[in-house]
């Protein structure tokens, strides 16, 4: 039998809208990648008003992560979608 090559960590969750310091409802979606010496996690959050923010977060060892005091990429509220094209 092969060994697990990806394991749930057994302290999950490692970040919690609670360790957030700006008001979410939720973190979820992450995704974390090694630079040099540190983990950096990018999570999906929804604001109050609904609207999904992205943040970002670092880890010295990719367990024990401090977002980072504002949200790294909100949308912009004032864009408008240019119309779609069909294809046919």
């Amino acid at each position: 039998m092969k060994p697990d090559i990806v394991r749930r960590y057994r302290h999950n969750p490692i970040l919690t809208k609670a360790e957030i310091p700006y008001p979410v409802e939720t973190v979820h979606n992450a995704a974390v990648v090694k630079d040099g010496d540190e983990y950096i996690m990018l999570f999906r959050s929804h604001l109050r008003t609904g609207r999904s923010i992205i943040g970002l977060a670092r880890s010295p060892d990719g367990f024990r992560f401090t977002a980072d005091p504002q949200p790294f990429l909100i949308p912009d509220r004032t864009a408008l979608l240019p119309p779609m094209k069909s294809s046919a």
